[in-house]
């Protein structure tokens, strides 16, 4: 039986892979129901408090097409990804992991979208 931790490297790893294979339904496949994703507006609003929701609450079609629409658009460059912490509570009951993530892509005006961003992921039991 895999461990929590093991279980959590394995989502990190899928999703790897759903964005180097471009794969929208696999990306879509592990996102929580009630997740939120919050975007800077242009690639200068680092800040937080300047960031915006384009795609809303979690929502699969809509996701999954605006997703299948980036990758439709857009070629990988690099996508290097680093587990830095699995951190599994003292009741095994919750547990989150830490990936740094330095991700490039270009679209097809040749316009680079570079990322260096902090993923968290969790399992809840």
């Amino acid at each position: 039986m895999e461990t929590i931790k093991e279980q959590i490297q394995e989502m990190i790893n899928r999703e790897t892979r759903a964005w180097n294979e471009k794969d929208a339904e696999t990306l879509v496949s592990i996102f929580h129901p009630d997740m939120v994703w919050p975007w800077p507006k242009n690639e200068n609003a680092h800040n937080p408090v300047d960031w915006i929701f384009p795609f809303g609450r979690y929502n699969r079609k809509r996701w999954k097409d605006n997703w299948q629409s980036f990758f439709n658009t857009h070629e990988l460059i690099h996508n290097n990804r680093d587990t830095v912490k699995i951190t599994v509570s003292e009741q095994g009951d919750g547990a989150f992991a830490i990936v740094r993530i330095d991700t490039l892509w270009r679209d097809k005006n040749a316009m680079n979208l570079i990322g260096k961003v902090l993923s968290v992921k969790d399992l809840q039991k």
